[in-house]
């Protein structure tokens, strides 16, 4: 697993950056709605609620490293699996 991270200043900006790519797809959230603007009222509301955390935005890439005569492909459920697991081990998430 190839972990990246972008540190963002601004999550409708980022959510719109990443949902807009071809083939872009949400395999798992903890929030609720359909599109950027509804993900970015919820991310709004807890935001101002919780003023201690510095950097509210992060862009995580995670992907399967390539061998020459492999690659290894995951479902979406595989992949939501993997970043959950991944968020615990950096303590995002309990």
């Amino acid at each position: 697993m190839i972990p990246v991270i972008y540190k963002k200043p601004n999550f409708l900006d980022t959510l719109k950056y990443v949902l807009g790519k071809d083939g872009a797809a949400i395999v798992d959230t903890n929030m609720m709605g359909t599109n950027p603007d509804e993900f970015n009222q919820q991310f709004l509301n807890i935001k101002y609620t919780k003023k201690a955390v510095k950097r509210q935005c992060a862009h995580l890439i995670i992907s399967i490293a390539h061998r020459s005569n492999y690659h290894e492909h995951l479902s979406n459920s595989q992949y939501s699996y993997v970043a959950r697991e991944y968020l615990k081990d950096m303590g995002y998430l309990t």
